[in-house]
């Protein structure tokens, strides 16, 4: 056979081929579908895999470090621990830290261990540990795993969040005078010069002249009464103290969790010290005695 003549045969049995029936291309259709997955199977997939990872990452991280870490200052009798958590990009490599290398926040308890952990590998860098979701499923598991109770939503804070806001917006309720009986506005304050206002008489602790010891420059820390925890408005008395240690019953375990600015002193290769702020995560453990 001439090859034109094949290749004519061969042409003529490809249109030849029956065409599929309905019935036949509505099962065809059907099984394509069940072997491809749909999009929302795969977006559950997806974010079950990312779930699971991010878990299995926070487990590791309690398991192998932090809970042994907390048995050990247990074991040596330490009833308040702190520990700091750095992620593993926010420092130089090979840098060794300890309690001794923190800068602030300062000790505000001489009877509270700190340890430092710092983290290795591209699994712990920043850009997992300091996600708002990892922080509170961490809190979440050490609670468990702890014995702690869940916060609560209504839990109390140790400071009232009105005396945060500026003085005048808090006053301004109290400062109004009730209107007499009849409607009657009160009498207007007669107006002084400008020369006796200023030259008002002052307290000593709001003259600038004064004793520093009496007036609060901004840099002075000052002391609530009794001399315990930090001040009152302060950042660390809105999250590291809502649970306070003398409070807890024996057997009871307060923990605290948040992200906190950890400035580091550390020694680079010529020999220099240098003073690293980074973002860590910040555990408090208080078990009462």
């Amino acid at each position: 056979m001439s090859k034109s003549g094949s290749e004519h045969w061969e042409s003529s049995a490809f249109f030849e081929e029956p065409v599929p029936t309905y019935e036949e291309s509505v099962a065809i259709s059907a099984a394509t579908r069940k072997i491809l997955p749909s999009s929302e199977k795969s977006n559950t997939s997806v974010s079950s895999l990312f779930r699971q990872g991010r878990t299995r990452r926070i487990l590791d991280l309690t398991s192998d470090i932090i809970l042994p870490t907390i048995s050990v200052d247990l074991a040596s009798g330490c009833a308040h621990i702190t520990l700091v958590i750095v992620p593993s990009d926010t420092l130089e490599s090979g840098s060794k830290l300890d309690e001794q290398n923190i800068v602030t926040p300062g000790r505000q308890d001489h009877e509270r261990s700190r340890s430092v952990l710092v983290l290795q590998g591209q699994d712990n860098r920043t850009s997992f540990w300091m996600q708002n979701a990892v922080v509170r499923e961490l809190d979440l598991l050490l609670r468990k795993e702890l014995g702690c109770p869940s916060p609560s939503s209504d839990e109390p804070l140790p400071i009232e969040l009105t005396k945060l806001g500026s003085p005048s917006q808090s006053l301004l309720p109290s400062q109004r005078e009730p209107a007499s009986a009849n409607g009657e506005l009160p009498p207007r304050p007669k107006r002084r010069l400008w020369l006796k206002r200023s030259a008002a008489d002052t307290e000593p602790e709001s003259d600038p002249t004064g004793e520093t010891g009496k007036w609060n420059l901004g840099w002075r820390v000052p002391e609530t009464p009794g001399g315990k925890g930090p001040p009152s408005g302060s950042q660390d008395a809105l999250q590291g103290y809502r649970t306070r240690a003398s409070d807890l019953k024996a057997d009871q375990v307060a923990l605290h969790t948040r992200t906190q600015d950890v400035s580091f002193r550390t020694e680079d290769r010529m020999g220099l010290f240098q003073t690293t702020t980074v973002k860590c995560i910040w555990l408090e453990i208080d078990v009462g005695t």
